[in-house]
């Protein structure tokens, strides 16, 4: 029992590390992402080129999901984040480089954000494989909450970390914070391991032990056939594509476009719009508590989701001034917690429990497929715009 009291609180703090430096690391990321949108829109005036950018990125982050994702399953989790975090360095730190230097070059940049996307890609995953290996069976729930709380306060300090740094500093300032936080991540999980043997429960332990002489071609189709066995998972994962075709080259592209080409606004302004869209989910996500209880149907409020992000987009077509615009960003932060949550409920249930880790993968590439999609989709709609304003031919 001592041995047992002991070992609780090293176990939790190891959780709390690993939750952390998830979240720095996602604070981090957004510090890059709006610093490479800035730098990119700047030098080039083409929202175009830039999706290009954007799309290759993302690009590499989704095939690294089902190509690369069952390594988790095979190789110890921390090595794997562990070199995650060390591709994510080395990635950072080549655009920091160029930025120092001022020089742009679309093929450079490309190559290390796309370097960046590849650590996502497999990295992500893990964040919530791991955690029945790091938290205790009574905590397990806990760790999930706080990953998604962690999640939704880094989605709030992020774009406005970002946006005041690129605004009031720079780019390159920008950059050098988001290589600090990626070595900080690093060292917060670098002295410890995980028992992989160490799991909350048989199907879990039947997923994680993957046997050595299964192809790696097995492991990567078998997510994809229990996907399509599942219709309820793949229609779900059909609507999470339609969701990101749209929503994210609208902040990655349009947003950054919107600010700096048409209301001529410093790149603050952009962390504030982001910063409400993050401000509606953490309401929503109360909200959807008391929702709940009230045994409300939840494909009214799929609806009513689908209907504040539309309200959201349309608040953007229509130029609306711009102290009223982060009004409708919280709408559209809410309408998007409304669907998620609702149909991830759904899939739990859908969901058979010995292929749920496996499934994760596969859903998550399924979904994010649509983000490249749709930033190439919106930088052939901007390319007349942009060849026109640039004299590009």
């Amino acid at each position: 029992m001592d041995g047992e009291l002991n070992k609780m609180p090293t176990s939790n703090w190891r959780l709390w590390r690993f939750q952390w430096s998830f979240f720095l690391l996602t604070v981090g990321a957004r510090c890059n992402q709006l610093a490479i949108a800035w730098w990119a829109l700047k030098e080039t005036g083409s929202v175009s080129f830039f999706s290009i950018i954007i799309a290759c990125t993302i690009g590499a982050e989704v095939l690294a999901k089902p190509l690369l994702g069952w390594t988790g399953d095979r190789y110890p989790k921390m090595k794997i984040v562990r070199v995650c975090n060390v591709l994510s360095m080395t990635g950072a730190a080549g655009l920091l480089i160029l930025s120092f230097l001022d020089h742009f070059s679309a093929i450079l940049v490309t190559m290390a954000m796309m370097v960046l996307g590849v650590a996502v890609g497999i990295r992500d995953p893990i964040q919530s494989s791991i955690i029945p290996q790091l938290a205790s069976p009574g905590r397990a729930s806990a760790a999930f909450n706080q990953k998604a709380l962690l999640s939704s306060i880094a989605m709030l300090l992020g774009p406005a970390i970002a946006g005041l740094l690129v605004s009031t500093f720079g780019v390159v300032q920008a950059l050098s914070i988001d290589l600090i936080i990626i070595v900080a991540a690093l060292i917060m999980i670098c002295k410890f391991n995980v028992d992989e043997s160490a799991t909350t429960g048989r199907t879990i332990a039947d997923v994680d032990k993957v046997p050595f002489i299964t192809p790696w071609h097995v492991l990567i189709s078998s997510g994809f056939k229990v996907v399509f066995k599942v219709k309820m998972e793949f229609y779900l994962a059909l609507l999470a594509m339609m969701i990101n075709l749209v929503l994210f080259p609208f902040f990655a592209v349009i947003v950054p476009f919107y600010v700096q080409e048409t209301v001529h606004l410093p790149a603050w302004y952009i962390g504030l719009l982001d910063c409400s869209f993050g401000i509606g989910i953490l309401l929503a996500s109360r909200i959807m508590a008391r929702l709940a209880r009230q045994r409300l149907f939840r494909d009214h409020l799929i609806m009513a989701g689908f209907g504040l992000l539309g309200l959201n987009l349309l608040a953007v077509g229509f130029s609306f001034a711009p102290f009223v615009l982060p009004i409708f960003f919280i709408l559209g932060g809410m309408g998007l917690i409304f669907i998620n949550v609702n149909t991830s409920m759904v899939r739990t249930l859908a969901t058979p429990a010995e292929f749920r880790n496996r499934m994760a993968a596969t859903v998550s590439f399924f979904s994010s497929l649509a983000i490249p999609i749709g930033s190439l989709i919106m930088g052939w709609v901007f390319w007349p715009i942009v060849t026109t304003d640039s004299g590009l031919s």
